[in-house]
């Protein structure tokens, strides 16, 4: 039962509207200025990137200040998806990026599931570890070479049921490590040739059950949030774009049966330029039915944006009203993940998360390394002769569409790692000089 306080909040507008709201900040502690802004919005969430991170002990104090500044059910979440999108750093396991996995899962069906549950249930032990208790991951979108400069290897692959296994394995994952998963983007934008952050991307294709597989399969392993991008789904909408789409989300709705956490992606991005002006923008996204509002830097337009939904509240709008006490009520069904105790130290730990997660990205990493064009035997051949890097071998570090750019040839051999970090680097240099087989499968096709 909610005690009187919360049900005097309830009935106020101002506080209503904040916790419509999930905000970015500056900095990497909560100065003067910082707390009176939160102070003024009281968001539902806080969304944390690299310029809020400088270290371990730095981030934990951060987020225990944002807690203590807004109540410990404020949730706090950060983009760790893996491989070139990772805002913890140096402060967690540098996972390889989701398309690593989608090789192993091709070359051995299960392998590549196990491990991106493991690698999962890690980062979600780190993330809690530091009281961050909600993953802007994984990434759901499949991928499609014909656009890959959007997603990439960000995607599991092109694949609808191996990214379904991968998604729900990931989701699986996080939860078990404490952190909520949030799959994105929906209604899915890994064939989109235009990058939302820049552009509007009108997606053509004419049905979308394959891209909404692995959606519902993360759904069905009991993701509770679900984020939506800035981009038309033509078929479903041929107007407005899937964050200003009452049909895109009644879709997410009643077809997948997700009765989670909507979120949009980040309002001040480039794609709704054109969609109108900034209040419009954050009342059409509230009355297509998302629950919570993504604003990640400017403070002056999250306090605009607090100040349309409490005149909305005030007035009682139509575009506000009809659904606010069903997103109040997903808002709050969410349950709490346990927070770090002191009896979980010895699985939550610094030094042993880094070890078990260096570990598994290793394994990620070496077992994924796929040669995309040429004979094994070859390169046998001419790892045997000794040298560094053999002539006629081509090193891709990530998107395998990159081979089209390389010179043709009889004779080439193309490896590819998914990625250039250190595990990936190390990865390809031992399979170069013939300590490893190159096990991945192209999970691009």
């Amino acid at each position: 039962m909610p005690n009187g306080s919360e049900c005097l909040d309830a009935l106020d507008p101002a506080k209503r509207a904040g916790r419509r709201l999930w905000i970015g900040i500056a900095g990497t502690a909560l100065d003067a200025e910082a707390r009176s802004h939160l102070d003024t919005i009281r968001p539902g969430g806080i969304v944390l990137f690299r310029r809020n991170i400088s270290g371990r002990e730095q981030l934990a104090s951060l987020c225990a200040e944002l807690r203590a500044q807004l109540g410990g059910d404020v949730r706090i979440a950060v983009d760790q998806e893996g491989g070139r999108v990772a805002r913890l750093a140096g402060e967690a396991t540098q996972f390889p990026a989701n398309m690593a996995l989608g090789a192993i899962e091709a070359a051995t069906p299960g392998r590549g599931c196990a491990l991106a549950r493991r690698a999962a249930a890690v980062v979600g032990r780190e993330l809690r570890a530091f009281g961050i208790d909600v993953n802007l991951a994984p990434v759901a979108d499949l991928y499609s070479a014909r656009a890959s400069d959007v997603i990439g290897t960000r995607s599991f692959g092109a694949d609808p049921e191996r990214t379904a296994a991968l998604v729900a394995a990931a989701a699986a994952g996080l939860r078990e490590g404490g952190a909520h998963a949030t799959l994105k983007h929906f209604p899915g934008i890994g064939d989109a040739a235009l990058d939302p952050h820049i552009d509007l991307p009108v997606l053509a294709r004419s049905s979308s059950e394959s891209a909404w597989r692995p959606f519902a399969s993360g759904i069905g392993a009991g993701a509770r949030f679900v984020m939506t991008s800035h981009a038309i789904l033509r078929h479903v909408d041929d107007d407005k774009p899937a964050t200003l789409s009452a049909k895109v989300v009644r879709a997410l709705r009643d077809e997948l049966r997700f009765d989670g956490v909507l979120l949009t992606d980040d309002l001040e991005m480039g794609a709704l330029g054109g969609c109108g002006d900034f209040d419009d923008i954050v009342r059409g996204a509230v009355e297509a039915g998302h629950d919570a509002l993504l604003i990640c830097a400017d403070p002056a337009r999250q306090l605009r944006a607090r100040d349309v939904l409490r005149e909305g509240f005030e007035r009682g709008s139509r575009w506000l009203a009809a659904g606010a006490a069903a997103a109040e009520a997903r808002l709050a069904s969410v349950e709490r993940l346990p927070a770090p105790r002191a009896r979980d130290s010895a699985n939550c730990s610094p030094s042993s998360l880094a070890e078990e997660g260096a570990v598994i990205a290793r394994a990620i990493a070496e077992e994924s390394v796929t040669l995309l064009a040429g004979d094994e035997r070859r390169l046998a051949e001419l790892a045997a002769t000794g040298a560094a890097r053999p002539p006629l071998v081509y090193l891709l570090h990530g998107d395998p569409a990159g081979i089209e750019s390389l010179p043709a040839g009889n004779s080439s051999l193309v490896l590819c790692a998914y990625g250039s970090g250190p595990f990936e680097q190390l990865a390809l240099a031992r399979v170069v000089a013939g300590e490893l087989r190159p096990c991945g499968a192209n999970p691009a096709v």
